[in-house]
């Protein structure tokens, strides 16, 4: 009976405290939604860039078609000046520009090598890492034709087999399990459990302080009893939660799950206990019970009675957590040596 008093109290405190449903079933609902509609389509085409071509000439006329041939490029302007250039990325009408040089073609064919200026907007590093990629892969192949035309010509021989001379290691690209290198895929679950993670914490934390605030309930049970119910029902409530965000992910983001769902089920789980039993370890010290109260005071009133305990508390908290800190990392680091060696 007295265990079903406390369960029915912990949901009490949950209608009487939304921010707690809210964290458990919002924060990884919010990323899923905000990240999700950020990465569609899942992958990155079209990028606009602005060329540049100071030679005109039949070869670097060649090599613009290169690029405008490239589903990662969209060509939205042909500019005059590297002024004109630069501006169209600080403006962001551009995320990349190439600047083919005045003497690009007589460099190229005369030697001993000619150079093609890529800039980049560098403030998405997803567009930037894969505009760069997309760039390096056009000039070698361009460069790598136009070295087996000028030794065919040269010597006589076939174009196909002086290009297999000048480049005699070809690279296909076989992409396991991400098949469009989607950033959808790879940075999406992460932040979700990231988030999700997130909202775990805040809610037990928030219920873990709640018998501290609030010191009358504890006379009415033993402490292990709370403890066990709070575990027992933030363990439903967060399996509840992740079996939404399993459901949002695969029937409506479309992401495919490949291994059987109880795998899935049964790391939820686990982490679950693990995520409640550090929060409710954490909210014995927890330091933010010491310093937003006496923030508050000191703002509203000048001072606070509690002022210089708190800092001696605090204090003590950051030493006791920096000397386990120390002997756990001092710990793993041996063991990543041992492992390494």
């Amino acid at each position: 009976m007295r265990m079903i008093d406390l369960f029915r109290k912990e949901f009490w405190e949950i209608r009487h405290d939304l921010r707690r449903p809210v964290f458990l079933f919002g924060a990884a609902l919010a990323y899923l939604i905000v990240f999700g509609i950020l990465y569609l389509p899942n992958i990155v085409t079209d990028v606009p860039c602005v060329i540049l071509d100071e030679d005109n000439s039949a070869l670097s006329r060649r090599l613009v078609q290169n690029f405008e041939a490239s589903d990662s490029y969209r060509i939205t302007a042909y500019v005059n000046t590297q002024e004109e250039m630069r501006q169209a990325l600080l403006e962001k009408r551009a995320i990349a520009a190439i600047d083919i040089p005045h003497d690009f073609a007589k460099k190229a064919k005369m030697g001993p090598y000619t150079t093609v200026l890529y800039l980049v907007n560098g403030s998405n590093i997803i567009l930037t890492n894969i505009t760069s990629s997309a760039a390096q892969d056009i000039l070698a192949d361009f460069s790598n034709r136009l070295a087996a035309k000028q030794i065919a010509l040269r010597y006589g021989m076939d174009e196909g087999a002086a290009l297999r001379a000048v480049a005699p290691v070809a690279v296909h690209l076989r992409v396991l399990y991400n098949t469009t290198q989607g950033y959808l895929f790879f940075f999406l679950l992460g932040l979700a459990m990231v988030a999700y993670q997130q909202g775990v914490l805040f809610a037990v934390g928030a219920s873990a302080l709640y018998e501290v605030e609030h010191p009358a309930f504890m006379r009415q049970a033993p402490v292990w009893e709370i403890l066990l119910m709070k575990a027992a029902v933030y363990w439903l409530l967060g399996m509840a939660s992740y079996a939404l965000v399993i459901a949002f992910v695969t029937q409506v983001l479309g992401i495919p799950l490949h291994a059987p769902l109880a795998a899935l089920v049964l790391l939820a789980a686990i982490f679950l206990l693990a995520v409640i039993a550090f929060c409710i370890f954490f909210a014995s010290f927890f330091p933010l019970t010491h310093f937003s109260n006496t923030v508050r005071e000191l703002f509203l009133i000048g001072s606070s009675p509690m002022y210089t305990a708190c800092l001696a508390k605090l204090a003590g908290l950051a030493l006791l957590f920096f000397a386990a800190g120390g002997v756990l990392y001092r710990r793993r680091l041996r063991k990543a040596g041992r492992d390494a060696a």
